[in-house]
């Protein structure tokens, strides 16, 4: 297992002022001893449209001399791009979305792309908006095979996400669309926000488990912690992951008002905890 950091904290979301051009975030990233990256494909970072064929190889050359790994991609859904939405202009640039971020992953030659399913518009009805949002995934899916790629649903806490929120239903996802480029991932914030076990959830998912977004949470159950900061035993969840036979990344995927220092705080108690476990 490696040590992974989603670039989200050093983008504009959720604080504007946190704005890191991509490389500087990556050079802080690599400085504090990761040796993962996971790349949100929004600006300033990896807006698929924005970045061109010669950037990308640039790209890779670049982090590759850094030491870091492209564990992976995560589009940002919201709150313009909903795979699931009603609004047929929306859905469709959604769906777009998606595939772009697909053929970006492929040519940054990182095999994920994070699949969160998107949500219900008030009054309509969830069963169309499950079909919308499988539809995208398969789309995306399909670009996938030529690329190497798979799509990893994300089960997102039902206060964000009304339609997909726990594991059963990111299995029930994946099993109706039975693709061999879809898989799942798993975040510990949303997974204990919505009052799951991780053990369980690793066994449910077994080896379809391909990720991990790695967090603490508060005792409130509302808002993210940096590992080690929050309620619940970090290190009892990657022994099950260990026992599991996981060897993916472990992302820690946060944000705030001071990034670098939620980055360096993560790594330095993960990368302690990581190595007492293998005693």
């Amino acid at each position: 297992m490696i040590l992974s950091f989603n670039t989200i904290a050093f983008s504009p979301l959720p604080i504007w002022g946190n704005s890191h051009p991509l490389m500087d975030c990556a050079r802080i990233l690599a400085d504090i001893g990761y040796s993962g990256i996971e790349i949100i494909a929004g600006r300033p970072h990896a807006w698929p449209y924005d970045v061109s064929g010669r950037e990308r190889k640039r790209l890779r050359k670049d982090l590759r001399e850094l030491g870091l790994q492209i564990v992976g991609i995560c589009p940002l859904v919201s709150p313009f791009h909903n795979p699931a939405s009603s609004y047929p202009r929306e859905y469709r640039e959604a769906k777009d979305y998606i595939v772009e971020s697909v053929r970006l992953a492929g040519d940054l030659e990182t095999p994920y792309v994070i699949y969160p399913a998107g949500w219900v518009v008030r009054g309509t009805p969830a069963e169309e908006a499950w079909k919308r949002s499988a539809e995208t995934i398969h789309r995306a899916a399909e670009e996938g095979k030529k690329h190497g790629v798979s799509l990893l649903i994300e089960a997102i806490r039902k206060v964000s996400s009304n339609l997909l929120w726990s594991s059963g239903l990111a299995l029930k996802m994946m099993g109706e669309l039975n693709h061999p480029n879809v898989r799942l991932m798993m975040d510990t914030f949303h997974v204990w926000s919505e009052h799951e076990e991780i053990e369980n959830v690793i066994r449910a998912y077994g080896a379809n488990l391909r990720h991990v977004h790695l967090e603490d949470i508060s005792a409130s159950g509302t808002e993210r912690r940096v590992p080690g900061q929050g309620i619940h035993d970090i290190g009892k969840g990657i022994r099950a992951l260990r026992e599991a036979g996981y060897n993916g990344a472990l992302s820690v995927e946060m944000w705030g008002f001071e990034p670098e220092k939620i980055a360096r705080e993560s790594f330095e108690y993960l990368s302690k905890l990581l190595k007492d476990l293998r005693r």
